[in-house]
């Protein structure tokens, strides 16, 4: 399992989602969100949107910003 860390680019709130390597890169080699984690949050969900684009806020901001990002192994 990965941790994955994003940060919002607005307020800094963090937020992690931990998911299989395996899952994550199918995601990342283009793989729609919900088909490779249907059982995650919509929250967690983006939260995953927001590490693959680079750019995330957290849900009590209301407008994207630049993100920073991380993945533990």
């Amino acid at each position: 399992m990965r941790t994955i860390f994003v940060e919002c680019g607005r307020c800094g709130e963090e937020h992690s989602v931990r998911a299989s390597k395996e899952s994550l890169d199918e995601y990342l080699n283009g793989a729609l969100v919900q088909k490779v984690f249907p059982d995650l949050s919509v929250d967690e969900r983006e939260t995953l949107i927001g590490f693959r684009t680079g750019i995330w806020w957290c849900p009590s901001c209301e407008e994207p910003a630049g993100t920073n990002i991380a993945v533990s192994c």
